[in-house]
């Protein structure tokens, strides 16, 4: 029985700069907010609720202990604000709740242990010589604990951008130590795609996308798998990839999320995004109906994707619905 599909959220640090003019620069990016103005964040939840949006994914993938710490906060005022994420979120969801009647979802984000040291390593697993697989668990654990232990729990705890085997190898680790029972969804970072001397599809540092699933599926409590903050060009031919795996697995419990940016390109020399608006919206409807088609059940956007994006992907997917009753 085919699932029904879900849809994510856009981007959120796209939404405060967009919706909101927040300037968030500094390593805790959008989570800086949960300090400067929290109201803002259960609006921007609520506006991605309202345009179609069925899980809002909390403001916390680069919140931390240590990077509020750093602004002068103590430990227990630092874990309140990542707790915060999750309150805000849950207050969304209960206005809109009450006010639509439908039901929505609320995901934790946990960011790669590379969205902690703000260098972009989640892209490529690269954390420098002196970090341990240790020093990644104990750092998903502390923050996994937190974010689960809030008076209303998340519905789901989702790892986003991450960049490697190590990692998820340490997510594992992570879960299999957590005292925690509420679902994973896990998201990686594909880069890039091509073939290895060996015919593999491979991604950073020559790992197999087979290798990587084959990694994914030894996570306790699993329930979804997928990619984020990606080129939306790469996102069928994986999804394809990841969909005739858990096939071939006997695992059609495994939905499988996507949610790429919006197709234009960080030029970093300059510090701008570049790509024509006009022809990517028209472009994005176009890989909506093509990750649908490929097997993707949970669908939204990551960085340059807003409000409109997703209530793209709410109206195709409303379409697909109908066709289904015929």
């Amino acid at each position: 029985m085919k699932k029904q599909i879900l849809v994510l959220d856009g981007g959120f640090a796209t939404g405060l700069e967009t919706y909101f003019q927040k300037n968030l620069t500094g390593d805790l990016w959008s989570a800086s907010i949960l300090l400067k103005d929290p109201d803002v964040i259960r609006k921007l939840h609520l506006l991605y609720y309202e345009a179609g949006a069925d899980i809002a994914i909390t403001c916390s993938y680069q919140a931390s202990i240590d990077g509020f710490m750093k602004l002068g906060l103590s430990g227990m005022e630092s874990e309140t604000l990542i707790k915060k994420s999750v309150q805000l979120a849950n207050e969304a969801k209960l206005e809109f709740t009450q006010k639509s009647g439908r039901k929505v979802l609320v995901a934790a984000s946990l960011g790669s242990y590379g969205a902690l040291l703000a260098n972009g390593s989640e892209y490529n697993g690269q954390f420098g010589v002196q970090t341990t697989n240790e020093m990644i668990e104990n750092a998903h654990l502390q923050k996994l604990q937190i974010l689960s232990e809030t008076i209303t729990p998340p519905d789901v705890i989702v790892f986003e951008t991450i960049p490697s085997i190590q990692e998820i190898t340490c997510i594992k680790n992570t879960i299999q130590k957590a005292s925690s029972n509420i679902p994973i969804w896990v998201s990686v970072s594909f880069q890039s795609e091509r073939l290895n001397g060996k015919g593999k599809i491979v991604y950073s540092d020559d790992e197999s996308i087979e290798d990587t699933l084959h990694a994914l599926m030894q996570i306790p409590k699993l329930e979804a798998i997928g990619m984020n903050c990606i080129d939306p060009n790469l996102v069928s031919s994986i999804t394809k990839t990841i969909k005739s795996f858990l096939d071939r697995q006997e695992r059609s419990d495994i939905r499988i999320i996507c949610y790429p940016n919006s197709g234009e390109v960080w030029d970093p020399i300059n510090k701008i995004w570049k790509g024509d608006s006009t022809t990517l919206n028209k472009q994005w409807s176009e890989w909506i109906h093509q990750w649908i088609d490929a097997g993707a059940d949970v669908i939204g956007g990551c960085c340059r994707t807003g409000t409109s994006h997703i209530s793209d992907i709410r109206k195709i997917v409303h379409e697909y619905e109908q066709k289904a009753l015929k």
